[in-house]
């Protein structure tokens, strides 16, 4: 195993990404954002991987929770993908985290886009390097990730990895059976987050590029928030996001047309609420966070994956959250 260590110095990146979740300790509820920096070197000729991350987070009510990620890359020409799953959990020290990466847990089942896509049979599994060492990170810090060897030409593509951090938040109080209320005690602030930053030439803000963040939201399907669908601590953000509900499929929600990529318009996006009907379901999710920018009520289009399933079996009964760029979408469903 590459031993863990820290990066003091980190050259410019071709590409960048942000994913966030949500993580308890002590009582309180903070956002931790994992950014994804790739590169290659050398950076010529380009590699045709299309990069993604899905994230969501997992609740332990003895110790606390801990975000997931799937962090992966695919070429669509080769059929052939590559990637690593990415575990950091918040610990009591003030920002402060516990890293671990693993073997990819996601699969072409996952990302190959219903009949218009490949058969997820063609598709194989690229090798990694060996991946570094579980250790303790601290908010702002990078650390490097090699992720794929071309073994004819050796050129390598990796990641940089940075943890940032949100202010805290109040946990929910929680009720326990004969014992009424129990509030979550409260512990002392952490130090402010680590500003994020966004590389390359400033333009124009377009409608496309405004995202939604759903945070911890209640699902309820035909008017019932029934068992399956209710699942705490989940969190995704992107331009276009995505629920799955088992045996339905899941759910692309986006705040523009793209009626290239088969979206129809079908419901509304009011603060924390979102409602929408397809197919004879009616859905509503509801979170405490305003779910778009601005303070006016939005209309919603949606896409139904119907054949999207996660790959993990023991994902395949709980309702799950994620976000999907439109470049990759678009690349699914060509």
């Amino acid at each position: 195993m590459k031993p863990f260590a820290l990066l003091l110095a980190i050259a410019a990146s071709a590409q960048s990404q942000t994913v966030w979740t949500s993580t308890f300790s002590g009582g309180l509820s903070s956002m931790v954002g994992v950014r994804f920096e790739t590169r290659t070197e050398p950076p010529v000729p380009a590699l045709p991987f299309i990069p993604a991350s899905s994230s969501r987070t997992v609740y332990r009510a003895q110790t606390g929770g801990y975000s997931a990620t799937h962090r992966y890359f695919r070429d669509e020409t080769a059929l052939t993908y590559v990637g690593y799953d990415l575990l950091v959990e918040e610990l009591p020290q003030p920002g402060a985290f516990r890293i671990s990466f693993l073997e990819l847990g996601l699969g072409p089942v996952d990302f190959v886009m219903g009949p218009n896509g490949a058969d997820p049979a063609a598709w194989k599994k690229l090798s990694t390097p060996p991946l570094p060492q579980a250790g303790v990170i601290h908010a702002g810090d990078k650390m490097e990730v090699p992720v794929w060897i071309d073994p004819k030409t050796g050129q390598k593509l990796t990641d940089i990895v940075e943890v940032q951090q949100s202010a805290p938040m109040l946990r929910p109080q929680m009720i326990a059976p004969s014992l009424g209320v129990m509030r979550a005690p409260m512990t002392a602030p952490r130090a402010m987050p680590a500003v994020p930053t966004v590389e390359g030439t400033a333009r124009e803000f377009r409608a496309e590029d405004a995202e939604m963040r759903l945070v911890q939201p209640r699902v309820a399907m035909n008017g019932t928030p029934e068992a399956s669908l209710v699942r705490a601590g989940n969190v995704a953000t992107g331009t276009l996001v995505w629920f799955y509900v088992p045996q339905h499929g899941r759910y692309i929600l986006s705040l523009v047309p793209r009626p290239d990529l088969g979206f129809t318009k079908t419901g509304e996006v009011r603060g924390g609420a979102i409602q929408f009907k397809m197919e004879g379901d009616q859905f509503l999710l509801e979170t405490y966070q305003p779910v778009a920018p601005g303070s006016a009520p939005y209309v919603l289009y949606v896409l139904h994956d119907k054949e999207w399933e996660p790959t993990a079996r023991n994902q395949a009964d709980h309702l799950l959250f994620g976000s999907v760029s439109p470049a990759e979408l678009r690349a699914l469903v060509k």
